[in-house]
C-alpha cells in the first residue's frame, strides 16, 4: 500500500524551506515544468503563468496556474486545464481575444476576461494535435472548445512530433479585420498557420531547410 500525503503550508514555512528559491516561482507541492501561455490580462490587470504540473510527483498532463500583478509576487491557483479522454495536456500559449473573433465572448459580461488558450494534446496513437479552451474569468477556469483538435494530426501529415503551438495577432491592413492570427508549431520540423477566428487553421508553409548551408 501506497499513501501520498501533501502537506499545505503557509507563505512563511515555504520561504524558509532549505533550498527553495526565493524569487523564482515554485509550485506548493508536485513538480511543474515549461512555462505557458504567459499573457498579461488587462480585464483585471494581472499577469499569468501556466505551466505543466502534476501533483503526484509523476511526469506531467495538466496546466497549472499562477497570478501576479507585479511579476514578483505570485498566487498559485487550482489546476487550469486538466488532463481528459481526448490525452495529457502539453505545452502551448495564450492570447487575449480582445475583439472577439473567435466569438467565444459574445455574451461576456463587464470586467470578464477575453483568454483563448493553444495547448497540445498528447495522446498515444493518436498523436500530438492542437487543441484550444477559452477562459472568462481570468484564467482560473476554462472551457474545452467542442470542435476540438483545431489541428488534427491524427495521421502524423506534419511528422512524428508535432506540439508547442504559438499563437499571436499580426497586424495586416490588407486584412478585414486588420490582422490576422498566427500560429508557429514546432516539435519536429516548424509549420506556420493562419487564421481569423482562431477555429479554423490554413496551413501556410513549413520552415525550409537550407541544403547549402546546414541551416533551416
Amino acid at each position: 500500500t501506497v499513501i501520498k500525503a501533501n502537506r499545505k503550508s503557509d507563505g512563511a514555512y515555504m520561504a524558509a524551506e532549505p533550498y527553495r528559491p526565493q524569487f523564482h516561482y515554485t509550485a506548493e507541492n508536485g513538480c511543474l515544468n515549461d512555462p505557458n501561455g504567459l499573457v498579461y490580462d488587462p480585464s483585471n490587470g494581472t499577469w499569468n503563468i501556466f505551466y505543466q504540473f502534476n501533483l503526484n510527483y509523476s511526469g506531467f498532463g495538466n496546466w497549472g496556474h499562477a497570478q501576479s500583478t507585479d511579476l514578483v509576487n505570485w498566487k498559485e491557483l487550482p489546476v487550469a486545464i486538466p488532463a481528459d479522454e481526448i490525452g495529457i495536456i502539453f505545452s502551448g500559449s495564450a492570447v487575449v481575444d480582445e475583439n472577439n473573433t473567435s466569438g467565444f465572448f459574445t455574451d461576456n459580461k463587464s470586467g470578464e476576461s477575453k483568454l483563448v488558450a493553444f495547448y497540445t494534446y498528447h495522446a498515444g496513437p493518436v498523436g500530438q494535435v492542437i487543441a484550444t479552451a477559452y477562459s472568462k474569468d481570468h484564467g482560473v477556469t476554462w472551457t474545452k472548445y467542442e470542435g476540438n483538435p483545431v489541428i488534427d494530426e491524427t495521421h502524423r501529415i506534419y511528422g512524428p512530433d508535432f506540439r508547442d503551438p504559438k499563437v499571436w495577432w499580426q497586424e495586416d491592413p490588407e486584412e478585414p479585420a486588420g490582422g490576422i492570427w498566427l500560429m508557429v508549431v514546432a516539435g519536429g520540423r516548424g509549420r506556420l498557420f493562419s487564421s481569423h477566428d482562431l477555429k479554423t487553421w490554413k496551413d501556410e508553409q513549413a520552415f525550409v531547410h537550407d541544403a547549402g548551408s546546414g541551416k533551416d
